[in-house]
């Protein structure tokens, strides 16, 4: 009796063993990131890429016309980014493989922006994304548990900023140490947020603000932001000037002339702001 309940036991376990894992996918040992992409991928060989490779990127066999790469989650960013580029000068196709529970499907990087307004993210390798506007003068950042980043979370997020600022153009901007599935659940988060019919765009942007940057959020949307008040400031400045010149010329000794009147303040020197009364 207690024979035939091992048999019956060690039986399940092989079963168990056996059975395909229904919740990831992997591709030639390479567990794949997850991602919502329903594309199947074309036919092509693959490659995987590992996070500790054998050899280095440059020297791997690249077969012509296109190639799977199959990349290991914990990929640096900044190796991928260079693995394009070497893809892009030898003018292979790269088709970049992901997971959709166990299937492997297609993942795009990018996609075409029609230069609408436009918003950004800014991640890095701690686990945190911001979002801004350039209506906005700081980001609004999100830090996930495990330094890793939370898809739910950028959806969430990024389905504030569009139904708010209807914006629906994204520059996502990462941290060249920022983990390859990261970067995924960044651009896939946002690109899900609202649904196919959102037609929410996203691009990885090449110039990616690094470090405390992120916190305070992109810095060409913040530079943006101060040039047009500061545009906006001087608009109105020249409005003022034109409005005292109406008037006319004030008589000698008047107030506002800056002269014949004790306690008159003296006209500022060039290139610094009036003084404060």
């Amino acid at each position: 009796m207690k024979s035939s309940w091992i048999l019956a036991l060690a039986i399940v376990a092989g079963s168990v063993t056996a059975c395909k894992n229904r919740l990831t996918a992997t591709v030639d040992g390479v567990l794949l990131p997850e991602c919502d992409s329903p594309e199947e991928p074309p036919p092509a060989p693959t490659l995987a890429i590992l996070a500790e490779p054998n050899v280095p990127d440059e020297q791997l066999a690249f077969p012509a016309g296109a190639v799977r790469l199959a990349i290991e989650r914990a990929v640096p960013w900044a190796r991928v980014e260079t693995l394009l580029e070497i893809l892009a000068g030898k003018q292979i196709e790269p088709i970049l493989l992901v997971g959709q529970t166990y299937r492997v499907r297609r993942f795009h990087l990018n996609d075409e922006l029609t230069g609408a307004e436009r918003f950004t993210i800014t991640g890095d390798a701690q686990g945190k994304f911001c979002v801004q506007t350039a209506l906005l003068p700081n980001a609004y950042c999100v830090r996930g548990a495990g330094r890793h980043i939370h898809r739910a979370f950028v959806r969430e997020t990024v389905r504030d900023v569009v139904k708010k600022w209807g914006m629906r153009e994204i520059e996502v901007y990462v941290d060249p140490a920022m983990e390859w599935a990261d970067v995924v659940r960044v651009v896939d988060g946002a690109r899900t947020c609202c649904g196919p019919k959102a037609g929410v765009r996203v691009r990885v942007a090449r110039d990616a603000p690094l470090g405390d940057d992120a916190e305070q959020g992109n810095p060409a949307l913040r530079r943006a932001a101060e040039e047009e008040a500061a545009r906006q400031e001087a608009e109105a400045g020249a409005a003022d000037e034109g409005a005292t010149d109406e008037v006319g010329a004030t008589e000698p000794g008047a107030v506002g002339d800056g002269e014949g009147v004790e306690g008159a303040a003296a006209p500022p020197a060039p290139g610094k702001p009036p003084a404060t009364p």
